[in-house]
């Protein structure tokens, strides 16, 4: 989950480094896709995982927990 530079919120990809810490994300909020409806159901289920997961916050051109 990010919270944007205007105070909104959305579940993007985030991508780590190897110590754990968030480098980059992906431009656009993800959809939820699938091809059949077990993938739509597992997109679901990884969004609502990101709930437990901090907050990051996008400042500038950098992500921070």
């Amino acid at each position: 989950m990010i919270e944007d530079s205007h105070g909104g919120y959305a579940i993007h990809e985030v991508y780590y480094d190897n110590d754990g810490k968030p480098h980059s994300w992906s431009l656009h909020p993800s959809p939820v896709y699938g091809e059949t409806l077990e993938e739509v159901k597992s997109c679901l289920n990884m969004m609502r995982a990101a709930y437990s997961k901090p907050v990051l916050r996008v400042v500038g051109d950098c992500i921070k927990e």
